[in-house]
């Protein structure tokens, strides 16, 4: 038997742990729709996808005198401003990538220990411990006892045993 201390301490671990996974997950969706942005806006940049303003001109050439600047046309003007824009949305966007995955590496550091842990318990456990504690919508012992075949009485002693068994292989008891 462990303390109350170790077992709610377990508990919290064994609920971080799902909350996590589910963070992890959206972590990753998240840097998909990032690396899909990311490469439209290499594809807006290669094609130049660009839209300019109507009001934008370009050299007239058919004048026999061709008063230009140095720093070229509008319109050229226009397009080194605009795939400028592209290139900082570009910067921008792939160091929200890079955070992204800092954030899922240090998740993926934080389950691993617990992982490792459940995947050594035998099945009945570790779907009493997904329905328990995976579960972000609380779901009551006596539904888990109708999911698993098992009275509610003996889906509450599982689950101490469970949670000790968890406790003494991560010496929290």
């Amino acid at each position: 038997m462990i303390s109350e201390q170790a077992f709610k301490k377990t508990e919290g671990m064994l609920y971080r742990y799902y909350r996590n996974i589910r963070k992890k997950d959206r972590l990753k969706y998240k840097k998909y729709t990032l690396e899909n942005r990311i490469e439209q806006i290499k594809r807006d940049i290669k094609t130049i996808n660009i839209e300019l303003d109507d009001n934008v001109k370009a050299i007239d050439y058919s004048k026999e005198k061709i008063q230009s600047s140095s720093a070229g046309s509008g319109l050229e003007q226009s397009l080194m401003k605009e795939i400028t824009k592209l290139e900082n949305e570009l910067k921008t966007i792939i160091k929200a990538k890079l955070k992204l995955q800092a954030k899922i590496r240090i998740l993926e550091t934080e389950i691993s220990d617990t992982e490792y842990v459940i995947n050594q318990l035998s099945e009945e456990y570790k779907q009493l411990v997904e329905l328990k504690y995976g579960n972000s919508m609380k779901i009551s012992n006596a539904a888990i006892g109708m999911k698993l075949n098992m009275t509610e009485a003996t889906v509450r002693r599982k689950r101490v045993e469970v949670v000790e068994t968890i406790a003494k292989w991560m010496n929290i008891a």
